[in-house]
């Protein structure tokens, strides 16, 4: 289907100068990075940021992801606050 997507096997932590985006960026950065990043672009969001946006995040090509750099499983993931009344954080389109 035009929409596989597989997860990423890696931790971000193995992967080296992998950058976060912390608490001030809004979708705007995300969707940019994106968009012009194609398929197979992972955003990395740095450990407790909590990021709020007023429009979804829209993943426009095949295994795109976003997470949280090292892929932490407790309370340290990131979080994606919805701060408008948008009926969808993350919004997925293929071609």
């Amino acid at each position: 289907t035009p929409c596989e997507h597989s997860f990423p096997t890696r931790r971000s932590s193995d992967l080296p100068n992998v950058q976060c985006l912390d608490s001030t960026v809004t979708e705007l950065e995300i969707n940019s990075i994106l968009n012009h990043g194609g398929p197979g672009t992972g955003v990395f969001l740095c450990p407790s940021a909590v990021i709020l946006i007023s429009n979804p995040i829209i993943m426009t090509a095949t295994n795109q992801s976003i997470s949280t750099l090292g892929l932490p499983v407790d309370d340290t993931r990131a979080t994606i606050r919805i701060v408008s009344t948008s009926s969808a954080a993350v919004f997925r389109t293929c071609s």
